[in-house]
């Protein structure tokens, strides 16, 4: 389902997804990529819902947000991109660099040293603790310097689920509804 509505003079259209429980709101014009959504919990669902004027509230609002962080993507393209550019650098210096990749690999060499015999179950389980225990702190730290950039490259808030489309539009340049991949 389309929606069309005018903010400040200016055409804005999105497409919506809704069921009772469930809502998306996918922005298209005059920008694109960009998407959010909410969700009712199911005990709460007896007493609200999505469908209706209050479905058609809640997605006027969600492409309200699209349309400014859209706007403000636009606008500040370049000092975001200098600022993730520069996040980016900092993770990449990370004294503790253990990305998923490494601890694949890790893992797959764990294994193959307990299955030759070279350590008992105990010894494996220590590892492998070891090895998670590294993981989680490596993403911990990235994640943290994430929040970070998007706390200081938005005066909005990005929701969640929104961030990493943002990031992928800051990359690749790609906003503007018509413009080419």
């Amino acid at each position: 389902m389309k929606l069309k509505i005018y903010i400040d003079g200016i055409y804005v259209e999105g497409t919506i997804l809704r069921s009772t429980g469930e809502i998306s709101v996918q922005i298209t014009q005059p920008y694109q990529h960009i998407s959010d959504g909410s969700h009712i919990p199911c005990f709460a669902r007896g007493h609200i819902s999505f469908d209706g004027e209050r479905g058609d509230k809640v997605a006027k609002s969600l492409l309200k947000g699209l349309y400014s962080i859209g706007c403000y993507l636009d606008s500040e393209m370049s000092s975001i991109r200098r600022e993730l550019d520069e996040t980016k650098d900092h993770i990449s210096q990370l004294p503790l660099k253990f990305n998923n990749e490494q601890f694949t690999e890790e893992k797959r060499k764990l294994k193959k040293s307990f299955k030759l015999g070279e350590f008992d179950s105990k010894a494996y389980q220590q590892q492998l603790k070891l090895l998670k225990k590294r993981l989680e702190e490596y993403n911990q730290t990235v994640s943290e310097m994430m929040d970070s950039f998007f706390k200081k490259s938005f005066p909005m808030c990005i929701p969640y689920g929104t961030t990493e489309q943002v990031l992928d539009i800051i990359e690749r340049n790609n906003l503007m509804a018509g413009s080419t991949d």
